[in-house]
């Protein structure tokens, strides 16, 4: 970053996303995304033409599924996969290597189960005065357990030679869910 306008630039990109229910009553959806962000130095004395820029995620993709089970929709499971083009990064201390280099792909897959109490269907729901449904659920996020790279910690050796070192996301992790809606 100079402070200077002394660059060009652009982004493009698609976005497209389809909804739809593969049995009633059960929202589903895929998604896939392109995008390209380039810019130029005006006065680059490496010569390096037109780079990434540090938001350029080249392709993105994924996909919800939900179901229940019959003669039980109160009961349902889904299935998430995200799958997404990593970022460029280069060194924090060369200028010629910038958006050298990109992150690993970000990958993941989640699963999780909901139960939904609600008035009409359930007995004892209909004393309440103030709640209309609640819903309750467990998801395992990253259940394959990917290493996912957020960044990377930069160590230099005593004659300036540096080595990215990954920085990763949480790996798998357990999530409970309480959600209520008011009348």
């Amino acid at each position: 970053y100079s402070g200077e306008n002394d660059a060009k630039g652009y982004a493009a990109g698609l976005d497209l996303k389809l909804f739809g229910e593969l049995v009633p009553g059960a929202e589903s959806w895929i998604s896939f995304s392109v995008m390209t962000a380039k810019e130029k130095m005006l006065n680059d004395r490496f010569n390096r033409g037109w780079i990434s820029g540090p938001n350029e995620s080249r392709y993105g993709f994924s996909m919800l599924f939900q179901d229940y089970i019959p003669r039980l929709p109160q009961y349902k499971v889904h299935l998430r996969f995200i799958w997404q083009d990593g970022l460029p990064f280069s060194s924090p201390r060369s200028e010629q290597t910038r958006s050298a280099f990109r992150m690993s792909p970000y990958r993941r897959i989640d699963i999780g189960a909901s139960r939904i109490f609600s008035a009409k269907k359930d007995k004892w729901m209909r004393k309440s005065k103030h709640v209309q449904q609640w819903l309750i659920g467990i998801e395992v996020f990253n259940i394959v357990g990917f290493k996912n790279v957020n960044s990377y910690f930069w160590v230099s050796a005593y004659d300036g030679t540096q080595w990215a070192s990954p920085n990763y996301l949480t790996g798998r992790m357990f999530n409970l869910r309480l959600a209520v809606d008011f009348k």
